[in-house]
């Protein structure tokens, strides 16, 4: 762009036009009014705006088209104030729409579940109450884990029923170790009988009996005892597979059976 300079001039009417007046200082110093040159640059080939102010508020100009004032200056500032495609949606393929599909969808399914219908149930208070019991409290009574045929005295913490804790019985002669600082816990209980409680409430534990890997039931096994008792000799060939006891009643059974002709078995993986 050629050295110039841009004066402009703007009357104080309200809706006066504006002239610009170049100084060309390579024309032997004369002055050329903007309307008799035709010149190449854009901003000189717009019409100039009355309503826009000569000087900013801030005081400085943006660019020469702003302080020109022109149609197209006044269009990009205006009509042009965010970028091309600015509404667009993005490549996130979880946009609003989809998210409205997604939450549509799920109301849907909610719906089609609340529509189902239980089986009836009515809640009663118990008719006999279970003695020194009480809702919501806790309950401690004497009991013992057997370990390799050996029992250990333990005291178990029951809530509504339900065994939730094991601890040592110091009132036990055979139990050993003190009471745990800070509280009234005997510590006489090992880590095996402390894991044992787990078993109660183990989501794999054998529900019913097997057959040979597949699953019966305790009628299926009962009725297999009897054929077994019943037939004479058929006892010679069973055989019996138990963990170490030293219980008086599984004792008694197993006087019988091996008398009977079976044979029994014990094992522990721990010994």
């Amino acid at each position: 762009m050629s050295q110039e300079e841009e004066l402009h001039v703007l009357d104080d009417q309200p809706g006066a036009s504006e002239h610009v007046v170049h100084a060309h200082p390579d024309h032997d110093g004369h002055d050329h009014d903007h309307d008799d040159h035709d010149h190449d640059d854009e901003h000189h080939d717009e019409t100039p705006l009355a309503d826009l102010s000569p000087i900013p508020v801030h005081g400085y100009w943006k660019s020469l088209a702003e302080l020109d004032g022109t149609a197209a200056w006044q269009v990009s500032r205006t009509g042009h104030e965010f970028p091309p495609e600015a509404d667009a949606t993005t490549k996130d393929p979880l946009s609003r729409r989809n998210f409205f599909h997604l939450m549509g969808a799920s109301m849907a399914l909610a719906g089609v579940g609340a529509c189902s219908r239980y089986e009836k149930e009515e809640i009663v208070p118990l008719a006999r109450r279970p003695e020194d019991q009480t809702p919501g409290v806790t309950q401690e009574y004497a009991t013992a884990f057997e370990l390799g045929g050996v029992g250990h005295a333990l005291v178990a913490t029951a809530f509504e029923g339900r065994p939730i804790k094991l601890d040592g019985n110091p009132e036990h002669p055979f139990a050993s170790g003190g009471v745990v600082t800070g509280t009234e816990r005997h510590a006489g209980c090992s880590t095996f009988a402390q894991a044992s409680i787990l078993h109660l409430y183990d989501p794999d534990r054998a529900q019913s009996p097997t057959n040979k890997g597949t699953g019966s039931s305790f009628e299926a096994f009962r009725a297999a005892l009897g054929t077994l008792a019943s037939t004479a000799g058929a006892l010679t060939t069973t055989h019996v597979l138990s963990e170490a006891s030293s219980s008086p009643t599984l004792r008694a059974l197993r006087a019988r059976l091996v008398g009977a002709g079976a044979q029994w078995h014990e094992y522990e993986p721990l010994s």
